[in-house]
Protein backbone atom coordinates (compact mmCIF):
# COMPACT_ATOMS: atom_id res chain seq x y z
CA UNK A 1 0.00 0.00 0.00
CA UNK A 2 2.97 2.28 0.45
CA UNK A 3 6.73 2.14 0.86
CA UNK A 4 8.50 2.49 4.20
CA UNK A 5 9.65 6.07 3.61
CA UNK A 6 6.11 7.32 3.07
CA UNK A 7 4.56 5.38 5.93
CA UNK A 8 5.63 7.79 8.69
CA UNK A 9 2.90 10.18 9.79
CA UNK A 10 0.11 7.99 8.50
CA UNK A 11 -2.88 6.99 10.65
CA UNK A 12 -5.35 4.39 9.40
CA UNK A 13 -8.89 4.47 10.78
CA UNK A 14 -10.78 1.88 8.70
CA UNK A 15 -9.80 -1.12 6.61
CA UNK A 16 -11.78 -2.98 3.97
CA UNK A 17 -10.87 -6.02 1.89
CA UNK A 18 -9.48 -3.77 -0.85
CA UNK A 19 -9.13 -0.24 0.51
CA UNK A 20 -7.90 1.62 3.59
CA UNK A 21 -9.08 4.97 4.95
CA UNK A 22 -7.05 7.30 7.13
CA UNK A 23 -5.04 10.53 7.46
CA UNK A 24 -1.78 11.38 5.73
CA UNK A 25 -0.14 14.76 5.29
CA UNK A 26 -3.03 16.82 6.68
CA UNK A 27 -5.73 15.19 4.54
CA UNK A 28 -8.14 12.29 4.64
CA UNK A 29 -6.82 9.67 2.23
CA UNK A 30 -7.91 6.41 0.61
CA UNK A 31 -5.31 3.79 -0.31
CA UNK A 32 -5.55 0.69 -2.44
CA UNK A 33 -4.18 -2.10 -0.24
CA UNK A 34 -2.83 -3.95 -3.27
CA UNK A 35 -0.84 -1.02 -4.67
CA UNK A 36 2.23 0.88 -3.53
CA UNK A 37 2.74 4.59 -3.76
CA UNK A 38 0.67 7.64 -2.80
CA UNK A 39 -3.02 7.48 -1.84
CA UNK A 40 -5.60 7.13 -4.58
CA UNK A 41 -7.75 9.97 -3.26
CA UNK A 42 -7.27 12.88 -0.87
CA UNK A 43 -9.92 15.00 0.88
CA UNK A 44 -9.71 18.14 3.06
CA UNK A 45 -9.31 17.62 6.81
CA UNK A 46 -12.80 18.98 7.52
CA UNK A 47 -16.18 17.52 8.44
CA UNK A 48 -17.28 17.76 4.82
CA UNK A 49 -14.02 16.17 3.72
CA UNK A 50 -14.57 13.27 6.11
CA UNK A 51 -18.12 12.75 4.83
CA UNK A 52 -16.91 12.70 1.22
CA UNK A 53 -14.02 10.38 2.05
CA UNK A 54 -16.30 7.95 3.90
CA UNK A 55 -18.85 7.92 1.08
CA UNK A 56 -16.18 7.23 -1.53
CA UNK A 57 -14.52 4.59 0.66
CA UNK A 58 -17.77 2.64 1.14
CA UNK A 59 -18.60 3.01 -2.55
CA UNK A 60 -15.26 1.52 -3.56
CA UNK A 61 -15.77 -1.39 -1.18
CA UNK A 62 -19.23 -2.04 -2.71
CA UNK A 63 -20.87 -3.17 0.51
CA UNK A 64 -17.99 -5.41 1.66
CA UNK A 65 -17.21 -5.71 5.37
CA UNK A 66 -15.38 -2.67 6.75
CA UNK A 67 -13.48 -2.91 10.03
CA UNK A 68 -12.51 -0.02 12.28
CA UNK A 69 -8.84 -0.08 13.28
CA UNK A 70 -7.94 -0.04 16.98
CA UNK A 71 -5.28 2.33 18.31
CA UNK A 72 -2.26 0.22 17.46
CA UNK A 73 -0.07 -0.41 14.45
CA UNK A 74 -1.77 -2.10 11.49
CA UNK A 75 -0.39 -4.12 8.65
CA UNK A 76 0.49 -1.80 5.78
CA UNK A 77 0.70 -4.46 3.11
CA UNK A 78 0.77 -8.17 2.53
CA UNK A 79 4.55 -8.03 3.03
CA UNK A 80 3.94 -6.97 6.63
CA UNK A 81 5.19 -3.37 6.47
CA UNK A 82 3.91 -1.44 9.50
CA UNK A 83 2.20 1.92 9.27
CA UNK A 84 2.87 3.94 12.41
CA UNK A 85 0.52 6.56 13.79
CA UNK A 86 1.65 10.17 13.74
CA UNK A 87 3.19 11.53 16.94
CA UNK A 88 0.88 14.51 16.69
CA UNK A 89 -2.36 12.59 17.00
CA UNK A 90 -5.42 14.15 15.39
CA UNK A 91 -8.31 15.23 17.61
CA UNK A 92 -10.44 12.42 19.03
CA UNK A 93 -13.34 13.35 16.77
CA UNK A 94 -11.23 12.92 13.63
CA UNK A 95 -12.35 9.30 13.29
CA UNK A 96 -15.49 7.64 14.57
CA UNK A 97 -14.61 5.39 17.56
CA UNK A 98 -14.04 1.77 16.57
CA UNK A 99 -17.01 0.63 18.66
CA UNK A 100 -19.34 3.44 17.67
CA UNK A 101 -22.30 2.70 15.45
CA UNK A 102 -25.23 4.68 14.13
CA UNK A 103 -27.37 5.90 17.02
CA UNK A 104 -30.62 6.72 15.26
CA UNK A 105 -33.00 4.98 12.94
CA UNK A 106 -32.99 6.47 9.47
CA UNK A 107 -36.15 8.62 9.10
CA UNK A 108 -36.30 7.66 5.43
CA UNK A 109 -36.77 4.02 6.44
CA UNK A 110 -39.70 4.96 8.68
CA UNK A 111 -41.19 7.20 5.99
CA UNK A 112 -40.90 4.42 3.40
CA UNK A 113 -43.03 2.09 5.53
CA UNK A 114 -45.63 4.80 6.21
CA UNK A 115 -45.89 5.87 2.56
CA UNK A 116 -45.89 2.23 1.48
CA UNK A 117 -48.91 1.59 3.68
CA UNK A 118 -50.59 4.72 2.31
CA UNK A 119 -49.94 3.32 -1.16
CA UNK A 120 -52.23 0.39 -0.39
CA UNK A 121 -55.21 2.80 -0.66
CA UNK A 122 -54.06 2.74 -3.59
CA UNK A 123 -51.99 5.81 -4.41
CA UNK A 124 -49.34 4.94 -6.96
CA UNK A 125 -47.24 8.07 -6.37
CA UNK A 126 -47.05 7.19 -2.68
CA UNK A 127 -45.75 3.70 -3.45
CA UNK A 128 -43.07 5.12 -5.77
CA UNK A 129 -42.01 7.63 -3.10
CA UNK A 130 -41.84 4.82 -0.54
CA UNK A 131 -39.62 2.76 -2.84
CA UNK A 132 -37.22 5.67 -3.43
CA UNK A 133 -37.04 6.60 0.28
CA UNK A 134 -36.39 2.98 1.23
CA UNK A 135 -33.59 2.85 -1.35
CA UNK A 136 -32.00 6.03 0.01
CA UNK A 137 -32.33 4.78 3.59
CA UNK A 138 -30.68 1.48 2.75
CA UNK A 139 -27.80 3.30 1.10
CA UNK A 140 -27.20 5.42 4.23
CA UNK A 141 -27.52 2.33 6.42
CA UNK A 142 -24.94 0.48 4.32
CA UNK A 143 -22.55 3.40 4.82
CA UNK A 144 -22.99 3.05 8.59
CA UNK A 145 -24.54 6.50 9.02
CA UNK A 146 -27.88 5.31 10.39
CA UNK A 147 -29.67 2.11 11.33
CA UNK A 148 -33.06 0.60 10.55
CA UNK A 149 -32.26 -1.91 7.81
CA UNK A 150 -35.31 -4.01 8.65
CA UNK A 151 -37.64 -1.04 8.22
CA UNK A 152 -36.01 -0.12 4.92
CA UNK A 153 -36.43 -3.64 3.55
CA UNK A 154 -40.04 -3.71 4.77
CA UNK A 155 -40.63 -0.37 3.05
CA UNK A 156 -39.24 -1.78 -0.20
CA UNK A 157 -41.49 -4.85 -0.13
CA UNK A 158 -44.62 -2.91 0.91
CA UNK A 159 -44.02 -0.30 -1.80
CA UNK A 160 -43.69 -2.97 -4.49
CA UNK A 161 -46.92 -4.58 -3.29
CA UNK A 162 -48.52 -1.12 -3.34
CA UNK A 163 -47.47 -0.65 -6.96
CA UNK A 164 -49.06 -3.97 -7.85
CA UNK A 165 -52.28 -3.03 -6.08
CA UNK A 166 -52.35 0.34 -7.86
CA UNK A 167 -51.96 -1.46 -11.17
CA UNK A 168 -54.80 -3.82 -10.25
CA UNK A 169 -57.00 -0.91 -9.20
CA UNK A 170 -56.28 0.81 -12.53
CA UNK A 171 -57.20 -2.39 -14.33
CA UNK A 172 -60.50 -2.55 -12.45
CA UNK A 173 -61.34 1.02 -13.41
CA UNK A 174 -60.57 0.34 -17.06
CA UNK A 175 -62.51 -2.92 -17.04
CA UNK A 176 -65.58 -1.53 -15.28
CA UNK A 177 -65.72 1.59 -17.44
CA UNK A 178 -65.38 -0.41 -20.67
CA UNK A 179 -67.08 -3.70 -19.86
CA UNK A 180 -69.70 -2.92 -17.23
CA UNK A 181 -69.69 -4.23 -13.68
CA UNK A 182 -71.47 -7.58 -13.90
CA UNK A 183 -71.99 -8.17 -17.61
CA UNK A 184 -70.53 -6.56 -20.71
CA UNK A 185 -72.97 -4.42 -22.73
CA UNK A 186 -73.53 -5.30 -26.41
CA UNK A 187 -71.15 -2.60 -27.61
CA UNK A 188 -68.31 -3.59 -25.23
CA UNK A 189 -64.84 -4.08 -26.76
CA UNK A 190 -63.76 -7.62 -27.58
CA UNK A 191 -61.10 -7.76 -24.85
CA UNK A 192 -63.83 -7.73 -22.19
CA UNK A 193 -64.23 -11.46 -22.81
CA UNK A 194 -60.51 -12.19 -22.68
CA UNK A 195 -58.15 -12.54 -19.73
CA UNK A 196 -55.05 -11.66 -21.74
CA UNK A 197 -55.59 -7.95 -22.39
CA UNK A 198 -56.55 -6.95 -18.81
CA UNK A 199 -53.60 -8.86 -17.40
CA UNK A 200 -51.37 -7.08 -19.91
CA UNK A 201 -52.74 -3.74 -18.69
CA UNK A 202 -52.12 -4.75 -15.09
CA UNK A 203 -48.58 -5.88 -15.81
CA UNK A 204 -47.84 -2.81 -17.91
CA UNK A 205 -48.93 -0.34 -15.25
CA UNK A 206 -47.00 -2.21 -12.56
CA UNK A 207 -43.82 -2.44 -14.63
CA UNK A 208 -44.12 1.25 -15.55
CA UNK A 209 -44.35 2.25 -11.90
CA UNK A 210 -41.44 0.00 -10.99
CA UNK A 211 -39.22 1.43 -13.73
CA UNK A 212 -40.04 4.96 -12.59
CA UNK A 213 -39.05 4.08 -9.03
CA UNK A 214 -35.87 2.30 -10.15
CA UNK A 215 -34.77 5.44 -12.00
CA UNK A 216 -34.28 7.13 -8.61
CA UNK A 217 -32.79 4.13 -6.80
CA UNK A 218 -29.09 3.76 -5.88
CA UNK A 219 -26.82 1.59 -8.00
CA UNK A 220 -25.51 -0.52 -5.11
CA UNK A 221 -25.03 -4.23 -5.76
CA UNK A 222 -26.38 -5.11 -2.31
CA UNK A 223 -29.46 -2.97 -2.89
CA UNK A 224 -30.25 -4.74 -6.15
CA UNK A 225 -29.74 -8.15 -4.56
CA UNK A 226 -32.25 -7.40 -1.80
CA UNK A 227 -34.65 -5.69 -4.20
CA UNK A 228 -34.46 -8.68 -6.53
CA UNK A 229 -35.56 -10.93 -3.68
CA UNK A 230 -38.49 -8.59 -2.91
CA UNK A 231 -39.52 -8.45 -6.57
CA UNK A 232 -39.31 -12.24 -6.75
CA UNK A 233 -41.67 -12.59 -3.79
CA UNK A 234 -44.18 -10.18 -5.33
CA UNK A 235 -43.90 -11.86 -8.74
CA UNK A 236 -44.54 -15.25 -7.13
CA UNK A 237 -47.68 -13.89 -5.44
CA UNK A 238 -48.94 -12.40 -8.72
CA UNK A 239 -48.19 -15.62 -10.63
CA UNK A 240 -50.02 -17.70 -8.03
CA UNK A 241 -53.03 -15.40 -8.33
CA UNK A 242 -53.07 -15.64 -12.13
CA UNK A 243 -52.83 -19.44 -11.96
CA UNK A 244 -55.73 -19.59 -9.51
CA UNK A 245 -57.87 -17.44 -11.83
CA UNK A 246 -56.95 -19.49 -14.90
CA UNK A 247 -57.59 -22.82 -13.16
CA UNK A 248 -60.86 -21.51 -11.75
CA UNK A 249 -62.05 -20.43 -15.19
CA UNK A 250 -60.95 -23.71 -16.80
CA UNK A 251 -62.77 -25.91 -14.29
CA UNK A 252 -65.90 -23.83 -13.69
CA UNK A 253 -69.18 -24.51 -15.46
CA UNK A 254 -71.28 -21.43 -16.02
CA UNK A 255 -74.99 -22.17 -16.13
CA UNK A 256 -78.14 -20.18 -15.42
CA UNK A 257 -79.54 -20.24 -11.92
CA UNK A 258 -82.94 -18.98 -10.85
CA UNK A 259 -82.86 -16.36 -8.13
CA UNK A 260 -85.08 -17.33 -5.19
CA UNK A 261 -86.70 -13.93 -4.90
CA UNK A 262 -87.74 -13.56 -8.56
CA UNK A 263 -91.47 -14.32 -8.97
CA UNK A 264 -91.97 -17.66 -10.72
CA UNK A 265 -94.55 -16.20 -13.11
CA UNK A 266 -91.80 -14.16 -14.80
CA UNK A 267 -89.91 -17.30 -15.76
CA UNK A 268 -86.60 -15.43 -15.51
CA UNK A 269 -83.26 -17.05 -14.75
CA UNK A 270 -80.71 -14.25 -15.31
CA UNK A 271 -77.05 -15.16 -15.25
CA UNK A 272 -74.15 -12.97 -14.22
CA UNK A 273 -70.80 -13.05 -15.95
CA UNK A 274 -68.18 -13.69 -13.24
CA UNK A 275 -65.71 -10.85 -12.84
CA UNK A 276 -62.94 -13.44 -13.13
CA UNK A 277 -63.48 -13.31 -16.90
CA UNK A 278 -61.80 -9.91 -16.86
CA UNK A 279 -58.94 -11.10 -14.69
CA UNK A 280 -60.33 -10.48 -11.21
CA UNK A 281 -61.66 -13.49 -9.35
CA UNK A 282 -63.90 -11.62 -6.93
CA UNK A 283 -67.28 -12.97 -8.05
CA UNK A 284 -68.21 -16.39 -9.36
CA UNK A 285 -71.42 -18.00 -10.52
CA UNK A 286 -72.03 -19.02 -6.90
CA UNK A 287 -73.03 -15.39 -6.51
CA UNK A 288 -76.24 -16.37 -8.29
CA UNK A 289 -77.47 -17.97 -5.07
CA UNK A 290 -77.82 -14.88 -2.87
CA UNK A 291 -80.05 -16.45 -0.24
CA UNK A 292 -81.46 -14.09 2.36
CA UNK A 293 -79.57 -11.09 1.00
CA UNK A 294 -82.33 -10.37 -1.53
CA UNK A 295 -85.54 -8.47 -0.98
CA UNK A 296 -88.32 -7.69 -3.44
CA UNK A 297 -89.61 -4.19 -4.00
CA UNK A 298 -92.12 -4.79 -6.83
CA UNK A 299 -93.15 -7.72 -8.97
CA UNK A 300 -90.29 -7.09 -11.35
CA UNK A 301 -87.69 -5.10 -9.39
CA UNK A 302 -85.51 -6.01 -6.45
CA UNK A 303 -82.21 -5.01 -4.90
CA UNK A 304 -79.44 -6.67 -2.94
CA UNK A 305 -76.35 -5.74 -0.98
CA UNK A 306 -72.85 -6.99 -1.65
CA UNK A 307 -69.48 -5.78 -0.37
CA UNK A 308 -71.15 -2.84 1.36
CA UNK A 309 -72.82 -1.56 -1.82
CA UNK A 310 -76.44 -1.93 -2.95
CA UNK A 311 -77.38 -3.01 -6.45
CA UNK A 312 -80.76 -2.96 -8.19
CA UNK A 313 -82.00 -5.31 -10.89
CA UNK A 314 -85.07 -4.62 -12.97
CA UNK A 315 -86.57 -7.42 -15.04
CA UNK A 316 -88.52 -6.36 -18.14
CA UNK A 317 -88.87 -9.67 -19.95
CA UNK A 318 -87.79 -13.30 -19.50
CA UNK A 319 -84.40 -12.54 -21.08
CA UNK A 320 -84.08 -8.78 -20.55
CA UNK A 321 -82.87 -7.19 -17.37
CA UNK A 322 -80.63 -4.39 -16.26
CA UNK A 323 -78.70 -3.60 -13.10
CA UNK A 324 -76.95 -0.63 -11.56
CA UNK A 325 -75.31 0.49 -8.34
CA UNK A 326 -77.55 2.51 -6.06
CA UNK A 327 -76.48 5.68 -4.31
Amino acid sequence: MGDQSSADGRAISHMGPHMALGIDGGAYCIWDRNLTGPPLLRFPLTDDGWARAWEEFTRLEEGEAIQAVEEQAVQASEAGQAIQASEAEPPSQTFPPASAGPRRTDPRAIASVVLGLVGILPVGVSSIAAFVLAAQARRRIERGETRGGGLAIAGTIISILGMGWTALFTLLLVAVSSCGFLEAPPDAPAWCNSNGAPLAIWGGVWVGELLLAIAFAPKSRKFWTETGVAVGIVAAIMLAYVLIVVINNATKTNHPKAFPSIPDNLGVAPTFRPLSTIGVGILSDDFADPGSGWHEETNNSFSFGYFGAEYRIEVKAPSQYRYWVMG
